[in-house]
């Protein structure tokens, strides 16, 4: 059930960049901030709380993964990679040896850091 929950909140981000914000790729975090936090105000008065969660979650994104600078938007993108890749490792190492308990936290750390790339993806 914890999947499903995260694979629901992953897709509303997705959908919430894809259909709300495509004209922000080329502008700065600030702008982005700035615009988003506009509309938050917008949707406490008058939208739904689905909404105004959706809003909050991308700036939380934002401030969490936006940075102006490419290369180190590049930097944190390679280091998530990797970081994905090891948990595939050590996951895999939890299936041989048929550890329930590590196989479980392991399947919850990867889920985490493909949600983390997904956003750093999404975002730059």
């Amino acid at each position: 059930m914890n999947h499903v929950k995260k694979t629901v909140v992953v897709l509303t981000a997705v959908m919430v960049f894809i259909f709300i914000f495509p004209t922000y790729a080329a502008q700065d975090c600030e702008i982005k901030k700035q615009q988003l936090a506009h509309q938050l105000s917008h949707a406490e008065k008058y939208a739904s709380r689905y909404r105004v969660a959706d809003l909050k979650r991308a700036i939380e994104s934002i401030d969490r993964f936006c940075q102006d600078d490419i290369s180190s938007q590049i930097k944190m993108q390679v280091k998530t990679k990797q970081k994905v890749e090891k948990l595939k490792a050590e996951l895999a190492q939890a299936q041989q040896k048929q550890d329930m308990r590590m196989l479980l936290k392991q399947q919850q750390a990867l889920s985490d850091a493909l949600f983390e790339l997904e956003q750093i993806e999404t975002i730059n």
